[in-house]
């Protein structure tokens, strides 16, 4: 009997921890099927057994969070049972991100085998990149943590307006408003503060930008008009003190603007290109006010997050344009500027970079055409993220966001600076194919240096039929020396910048 006794309870615990079990990773499945991926992690760990699905999920989730340490363990167990493309690619970009460049390397690789002949060509981009690493431009700029703005926190995306930086951050004042957080990150939801900048550019400790436009949710990345009587940002899918969710249940990210109403911002306004289905995020409007450049995973697009464009005509908001392959890639192409010299810049982790996210710039021909997009190079980008930037008139100094080794919490913000010895002049280089207009890309370019020619070789530059570009042209070119500046390859648009000197 007492055997009997026993064989019962042994095995009620069995079914008592099966259904516990199922009960944990059934609560971790719900959250993570609601965007809950910091909080389902240690739900999906702490369920006995470990499946393949439920280990792509804690991966992705780490991934998600910008937790690259974490993604590459787990996506280092994935890739063992996984036969997913995608698979390959996160722990490659993991890799990357934290340096293991020749493993990262070999997975992008992979992955570029396993989506075989398609119009995702990002393995082998990234793959080459990484031999590149070393040709990347390198500014000579200074870049300084702005401590008074950062906390371990997300602080991101900063703007000028008027006298003030105006920036996005999850510090812990927000919870105070609602008392809720965001269980994509496990934390506060977004808000957006702004800092008093000295004629210096001393900061002045944040304080909340507008008691209007905050709300319970996320508010996000925002712009200015020039006169600074009107901003557009993005906002959760949140009207009259209600959210609304799409057709799976998930309240997106919108463009909202809102008008100057004396001391105060009026009551925010959903913009008429919003869908309910989709995200659109990050406005940035041209100087002159007539353009409106976001970001958005609307159906019809390239890949993750999309670049797009509406313009104002006849009072209203034009329907977005996608600004094309010029541009978007099959990655995430987000948080678009426009400087006052109409050049684009914009973050992406599709075309060739150092890792995670890279600060990009992109220019429009005479056509209306964009003529190829440019990595800004370091020290503007690093393995991390790099994001948000923003300059002044004369692109002397700037802002910028980072996840960079050294910062105070998960996203910083940066200042730059460029030495006033460091002229800020650029050319664009084209490669085409003899007897055609073809340009061709992954074309490596020699330049000679002067000091080590023998007076023979003659450089010349030839203008094209684009504004400030040229096409390089040698005479007698064997007699180039063994001082050139090697490593230069063109991008996808047959195109690449170096900086020029005066009489050089």
């Amino acid at each position: 009997m007492k055997n009997f006794k026993l064989s019962i309870l042994i095995v009620l615990g069995i079914l008592v921890s099966n259904y516990t079990n199922a009960q944990s990773n059934k609560v971790a499945l719900s959250l993570y099927k609601k965007l809950g991926y910091k909080v389902s992690i240690p739900k999906f760990q702490s369920a006995e057994g470990m499946s393949l699905e439920n280990m792509q999920r804690i991966a992705n989730s780490y991934r998600l969070n910008h937790d690259t340490p974490n993604a590459e363990l787990w996506y280092s167990h994935v890739v063992k049972e996984s036969n997913k493309p995608e698979d390959f690619l996160h722990y490659a970009q993991a890799l990357q991100s934290n340096k293991n460049f020749d493993t990262a390397k070999d997975y992008f690789l992979k992955y570029d085998d396993m989506v075989g002949a398609s119009n995702d060509n990002r393995g082998a981009l990234l793959a080459a990149s990484i031999d590149r690493m070393s040709s990347f431009k390198n500014s000579q700029v200074e870049i300084t943590n702005e401590e008074v703005l950062n906390t371990k926190k997300l602080d991101f995306s900063p703007m000028y307006f008027q006298d003030k930086v105006v920036f996005v951050s999850t510090r812990d004042e927000k919870s105070l408003l609602s008392g809720i957080k965001d269980i994509w990150i496990d934390d506060n939801f977004m808000a957006l503060w702004e800092s008093t900048r000295s004629e210096d550019g001393t900061l002045t400790t944040p304080e909340v930008f507008s008691e209007n436009i905050t709300t319970k949710f996320h508010e996000g990345p925002l712009c200015f008009n020039k006169s600074g009587d009107r901003v557009f940002f993005t906002r959760n899918d949140f009207k009259k003190g209600k959210r609304r969710n799409n057709s799976k249940g998930i309240m997106k990210l919108q463009v909202y603007t809102s008008t100057k109403d004396g001391d105060e911002w009026s009551q925010p306004s959903s913009m008429n290109f919003n869908t309910k289905e989709y995200e659109e995020a990050h406005p940035a409007l041209t100087p002159d006010g007539r353009k409106l450049f976001f970001s958005s995973d609307r159906e019809g697009g390239f890949g993750g997050m999309d670049l797009y464009v509406v313009e104002f005509t006849n009072g209203e908001w034009s329907a977005p344009t996608n600004l094309g392959e010029n541009i978007n890639t099959a990655g995430n192409d987000v948080f678009p500027y426009v400087h006052d010299d109409g050049i684009l810049y914009f973050a992406s982790n599709g075309w060739e970079g150092l890792g995670g996210l890279d600060l990009y710039e992109a220019k429009m021909g005479s056509d209306n055409t964009w003529t190829g997009v440019d990595n800004i190079g370091t020290p503007f980008n690093s393995p991390m993220d790099d994001f948000g930037l923003i300059m002044n008139e004369e692109k002397t100094e700037g802002y910028l966001t980072s996840a960079r080794d050294g910062g105070h919490g998960q996203d910083d913000i940066y200042s730059w600076k460029r030495p006033s010895s460091d002229v800020v002049n650029e050319a664009t280089i084209c490669a085409y194919e003899v007897g055609t207009d073809k340009r061709l890309s992954d074309v490596e370019v020699t330049i000679n240096d002067p000091a080590t020619s023998n007076g023979d070789a003659v450089l010349k530059l030839v203008e094209t039929t684009n504004e400030d570009e040229y096409i390089l042209k040698f005479k007698n070119d064997n007699n180039l020396g063994a001082g050139d500046m090697l490593g230069k390859f063109t991008n996808q648009a047959g195109t690449f910048t170096m900086p020029v000197q005066p009489n050089t």
